[in-house]
Protein backbone atom coordinates (compact mmCIF):
# COMPACT_ATOMS: atom_id res chain seq x y z
CA UNK A 1 0.00 0.00 0.00
CA UNK A 2 1.52 3.33 -0.96
CA UNK A 3 0.97 6.10 1.56
CA UNK A 4 2.75 9.44 1.52
CA UNK A 5 4.96 9.93 4.54
CA UNK A 6 2.65 12.70 5.72
CA UNK A 7 -0.01 10.04 6.48
CA UNK A 8 2.07 8.45 9.22
CA UNK A 9 0.62 9.04 12.68
CA UNK A 10 1.03 7.96 16.26
CA UNK A 11 3.16 4.81 16.74
CA UNK A 12 4.30 4.67 13.13
CA UNK A 13 5.73 8.18 13.09
CA UNK A 14 8.78 7.12 15.10
CA UNK A 15 10.05 5.12 12.09
CA UNK A 16 9.47 7.85 9.53
CA UNK A 17 13.18 8.68 9.41
CA UNK A 18 13.92 5.13 8.18
CA UNK A 19 11.80 5.45 5.06
CA UNK A 20 12.62 7.11 1.76
CA UNK A 21 9.94 8.21 -0.65
CA UNK A 22 8.92 5.41 -3.03
CA UNK A 23 10.39 2.71 -0.77
CA UNK A 24 8.28 -0.42 -0.48
CA UNK A 25 7.23 -0.77 3.13
CA UNK A 26 4.81 -2.97 5.01
CA UNK A 27 2.09 -0.82 6.61
CA UNK A 28 -0.11 -2.31 9.34
CA UNK A 29 -3.50 -0.60 9.43
CA UNK A 30 -6.31 -0.65 11.97
CA UNK A 31 -9.55 0.97 10.83
CA UNK A 32 -7.61 2.82 8.15
CA UNK A 33 -5.06 4.22 10.61
CA UNK A 34 -1.42 3.11 10.24
CA UNK A 35 -0.28 1.35 13.40
CA UNK A 36 3.14 0.24 12.25
CA UNK A 37 5.43 0.77 9.31
CA UNK A 38 8.09 -1.82 8.61
CA UNK A 39 10.82 -0.48 6.30
CA UNK A 40 12.75 -2.81 3.99
CA UNK A 41 15.31 -4.86 5.91
CA UNK A 42 17.91 -4.73 3.17
CA UNK A 43 19.61 -2.27 0.88
CA UNK A 44 20.09 -3.24 -2.73
CA UNK A 45 23.20 -1.90 -4.36
CA UNK A 46 22.67 -1.13 -8.01
CA UNK A 47 25.71 -1.14 -10.26
CA UNK A 48 25.29 0.15 -13.78
CA UNK A 49 27.80 -0.22 -16.55
CA UNK A 50 29.67 2.98 -17.35
CA UNK A 51 28.82 4.32 -13.93
CA UNK A 52 31.71 6.14 -12.34
CA UNK A 53 32.03 5.19 -8.73
CA UNK A 54 34.44 6.99 -6.44
CA UNK A 55 34.71 5.00 -3.25
CA UNK A 56 37.55 5.57 -0.85
CA UNK A 57 37.75 2.35 1.09
CA UNK A 58 40.97 0.84 2.38
CA UNK A 59 42.21 -2.44 0.98
CA UNK A 60 41.86 -4.03 4.41
CA UNK A 61 38.21 -2.95 4.58
CA UNK A 62 37.52 -4.39 1.11
CA UNK A 63 39.26 -7.64 2.07
CA UNK A 64 37.18 -7.86 5.26
CA UNK A 65 34.00 -7.21 3.30
CA UNK A 66 34.89 -9.85 0.73
CA UNK A 67 35.76 -12.30 3.51
CA UNK A 68 32.27 -11.85 4.98
CA UNK A 69 30.20 -11.67 1.79
CA UNK A 70 31.87 -13.72 -0.95
CA UNK A 71 31.53 -17.18 0.68
CA UNK A 72 27.76 -16.70 0.94
CA UNK A 73 27.35 -16.50 -2.84
CA UNK A 74 28.83 -19.24 -4.99
CA UNK A 75 29.82 -17.98 -8.43
CA UNK A 76 27.02 -18.95 -10.75
CA UNK A 77 25.33 -17.94 -13.94
CA UNK A 78 21.70 -17.36 -14.77
CA UNK A 79 19.81 -19.05 -17.59
CA UNK A 80 21.29 -16.58 -20.10
CA UNK A 81 24.89 -17.23 -19.08
CA UNK A 82 25.36 -13.98 -17.16
CA UNK A 83 26.83 -13.86 -13.68
CA UNK A 84 24.24 -13.69 -10.92
CA UNK A 85 23.57 -10.18 -9.61
CA UNK A 86 25.19 -10.80 -6.23
CA UNK A 87 28.24 -12.38 -7.83
CA UNK A 88 28.59 -9.36 -10.14
CA UNK A 89 28.70 -7.11 -7.08
CA UNK A 90 31.32 -9.31 -5.43
CA UNK A 91 33.45 -9.29 -8.59
CA UNK A 92 33.13 -5.49 -8.58
CA UNK A 93 34.57 -5.44 -5.04
CA UNK A 94 37.49 -7.58 -6.23
CA UNK A 95 38.02 -5.09 -9.07
CA UNK A 96 38.11 -2.24 -6.55
CA UNK A 97 40.72 -4.16 -4.58
CA UNK A 98 42.71 -4.66 -7.79
CA UNK A 99 42.86 -0.89 -8.26
CA UNK A 100 44.82 -0.53 -5.01
CA UNK A 101 48.43 -1.27 -5.96
CA UNK A 102 49.80 -0.27 -2.56
CA UNK A 103 51.56 -2.70 -0.25
CA UNK A 104 48.36 -2.87 1.80
CA UNK A 105 46.38 -3.86 -1.32
CA UNK A 106 48.83 -6.60 -2.29
CA UNK A 107 48.85 -7.95 1.27
CA UNK A 108 45.03 -7.95 1.33
CA UNK A 109 44.92 -10.17 -1.77
CA UNK A 110 47.51 -12.52 -0.28
CA UNK A 111 45.44 -12.81 2.92
CA UNK A 112 42.33 -13.61 0.87
CA UNK A 113 44.23 -16.28 -1.07
CA UNK A 114 45.03 -18.04 2.20
CA UNK A 115 41.33 -18.44 2.99
CA UNK A 116 40.21 -21.79 1.63
CA UNK A 117 36.70 -20.74 0.64
CA UNK A 118 38.12 -17.93 -1.52
CA UNK A 119 39.21 -20.57 -4.01
CA UNK A 120 35.72 -20.10 -5.42
CA UNK A 121 36.85 -16.67 -6.54
CA UNK A 122 40.42 -17.53 -7.54
CA UNK A 123 39.84 -16.14 -11.03
CA UNK A 124 38.75 -12.79 -9.59
CA UNK A 125 41.75 -12.79 -7.25
CA UNK A 126 44.03 -13.47 -10.23
CA UNK A 127 42.53 -10.54 -12.17
CA UNK A 128 42.85 -8.24 -9.15
CA UNK A 129 46.49 -9.25 -8.74
CA UNK A 130 47.17 -8.64 -12.45
CA UNK A 131 45.55 -5.21 -12.24
CA UNK A 132 47.74 -4.34 -9.26
CA UNK A 133 50.87 -5.49 -11.13
CA UNK A 134 49.95 -3.32 -14.13
CA UNK A 135 49.52 -0.26 -11.90
CA UNK A 136 52.99 -0.58 -10.37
Amino acid sequence: MGLPLSHLRSGAADRQHLIQEEALCEVTLFNGVPLAVTPPNFVEMVIKKRQVCHVNVSANMLASLLYMIAPKFRPGRDQFGRLDDNVQKIVWLFELLGQDSSVEGRQAIQRLRQIRVMRLYSESLDRAEQAQAEDR
